[in-house]
């Protein structure tokens, strides 16, 4: 059985494409040169993305105050020598990528994940730093994947 780890979609702006339920652990869009960012809309099922840009996670970074059990361990997958808490005097591309797994992980735990976009997650990266960023992302989309629903965590059975 042949499963894909990653689908690629460049986006004209004149095409929908239905992002995938199955098949892929990881969804790039590349829009055209041309495009705005801003003509990207996301969404699955009717319900819109949750978009996570560098000014919502670099917020989160900077303020909060207990990591999810598993950002820390993701962190240091791409930053090897990121400490946890304190200073938080870290670089722009580490604020960025803390931020984002860590509001990751959060979502997928609330159940508020149906679709989570990252907003240029490769920016301020070193190549190596990137490459590893990918590593992470899969890990993350397996835990959503295996995360039991809340009605599953609670003992009832989900209705069909």
């Amino acid at each position: 059985m042949f499963i894909s780890l990653l689908m690629l979609i460049i986006d004209d702006g004149q095409t929908k494409h239905d992002l995938p339920d199955e098949g892929s652990k990881l969804t790039l869009i590349c829009k055209s040169p041309g495009m705005s960012e801003h003509t990207l809309h996301y969404s699955r099922d009717g319900v819109p993305a949750m978009e996570l840009t560098f000014e919502v996670a670099t917020y989160h970074a900077d303020r909060v105050n207990q990591l999810h059990a598993l950002t820390l361990g993701e962190v240091k997958k791409i930053f090897p020598n990121f400490e946890w808490p304190k200073p938080r005097t870290w670089a722009d591309g580490v604020r960025f990528i803390v931020g984002l797994i860590d509001m990751t992980f959060k979502l997928i735990d609330v159940g508020a994940a149906n679709l989570v976009v990252w907003k240029y997650p490769e920016a301020f990266l070193h190549p190596a730093e990137a490459a590893n960023l990918a590593d992470v992302m899969i890990h993350i989309s397996d835990y959503a994947r295996n995360k039991p629903s809340n009605e599953q965590e609670n003992g009832e059975i989900p209705k069909e």
